[in-house]
């Protein structure tokens, strides 16, 4: 539950003393947009997600850190994927020779590869993301501010379930 439904379920999760007897495993509830509201009651809260704040590549470093100096938080998985979709583009137009029109963009695309924030990155023929997948953990930085933190990388290189269904060459 992403959202105030989802601060409302940590928060009743933690005053039901359900933490650490019952296995709490989300995939937008406990992140970088809830925690500010959730705070303590969210603390080892699992989460499953494509980027953590804390993997140890030099461009995600230099993402978090820039985002925090521009706007005095730590960035979301929003943020990190809007980041990214912006790379996407800056390649793909690279790629095809500055050239827009949809055809150029289509071919640019369906070769396209790149180091994002997460790890690696490409695109399935049927237009869904390659990456990586990570086991992060709800948890507070020394300087008191509430992050996610990858504890683990659970899938690598994960495409989608239907992508040979797909009609798309």
């Amino acid at each position: 539950m992403p959202g105030g439904m989802g601060v409302n379920l940590v928060k009743q999760y933690s005053q039901a003393g359900l933490a650490g007897r019952i296995p709490f495993l989300s995939a937008f509830t406990v992140d970088e947009t809830t925690l500010p509201a959730t705070q303590d009651a969210a603390l080892n809260l699992l989460a499953g997600a494509p980027w953590a704040p804390n993997i140890e590549t030099p461009l995600n470093q230099r993402f978090v850190e820039a985002y925090e100096k521009a706007y005095g938080h730590p960035p979301s998985m929003y943020a990190a994927q809007g980041y990214d979709l912006a790379r996407i583009l800056d390649v793909a137009l690279k790629t095809s020779g500055g050239k827009k029109d949809t055809a150029s963009l289509r071919t640019a695309f369906k070769t396209l590869s790149f180091e994002s924030v997460g790890g690696d990155f490409k695109l399935n023929r049927n237009g869904f993301p390659v990456r990586d997948f990570y086991l992060v953990k709800a948890a507070k930085r020394a300087d008191g501010k509430y992050v996610t933190q990858m504890v683990e990388k659970i899938l690598d290189n994960h495409h989608d379930a239907y992508v040979k269904d797909c009609p798309l060459k």
